[in-house]
């Protein structure tokens, strides 16, 4: 009995958890425009994306959806999952509370180009220090709004909408960076695998001539 309880505790955990999230990231996406962006072409082709984690394995499936973000441990056998997610719980969690670099080269993204890419700019901006720094400005902004009847604020709204706008070229200026550098830093990974294999090709050659030479000598 209590192996069997073990599993049912454990399943209504994940279940808490996801909607848990899944709420949190719904209202993110409709009250940040920030956040609204960058989701923006996954919520317009409806994407559905596979996350499959190990230590612990598990998988999951997120849809971005207009009505938000959906969690299902299950999906439709005919369902097309337009990219797959795959790294361990403890690098999806330090992505997410650090935003450092170094754990979102850790994901693996498999699927089509412009979407991973989609995804992949979604999750550098997608995590709590980006957000609480938006939120910080948000609540700003809404604080100077709701007091219009003051002659400062009127002045002030165009200024401040004038700064949002600039803070949203200024992050998809630091994404694009960031993209570049990764494709920079995995083009000197092939390139560095490129050199091994000719040099294994040069010495396999210089071994053969040796061997060639040894023999008919």
């Amino acid at each position: 009995m209590p192996s069997q309880q073990a599993p049912q505790e454990r399943n209504l955990f994940q279940s808490f958890l996801l909607i848990l999230i899944e709420t949190l990231l719904t209202f993110l996406l409709k009250h940040d425009r920030m956040s609204r962006h960058h989701a923006q072409q996954l919520i317009q082709r409806r994407a559905l994306i596979c996350v499959k984690t190990h230590l612990p394995s598990d998988t999951f499936y997120v849809t971005f959806a207009p009505q938000g973000v959906l969690f299902d441990f299950e999906i439709a056998q005919n369902a097309k999952i337009d990219a797959t997610v795959t790294a361990s719980t403890l690098t999806l969690l330090r992505a997410f509370f650090t935003a450092r670099p170094v754990a979102f080269e850790k994901i693996s993204i498999k699927g089509e180009q412009e979407l991973a890419t989609d995804l992949r700019h979604l999750m550098e901006y997608f995590n709590l220090p980006q957000i609480v720094s938006d939120w910080r400005h948000w609540f700003t902004f809404e604080s100077f709004e709701s007091n219009d009847v003051t002659p400062v604020s009127q002045r002030m709204k165009p200024l401040l909408r004038r700064i949002d706008e600039q803070r949203l070229q200024l992050s998809n200026m630091s994404i694009t960076a960031k993209q570049q550098a990764y494709e920079l830093k995995m083009m000197k990974k092939r390139y560095q695998t490129l050199l091994v294999m000719l040099g294994a090709v040069i010495i396999l050659l210089i071994t053969g001539l040796l061997y060639t030479w040894w023999y008919f000598s």
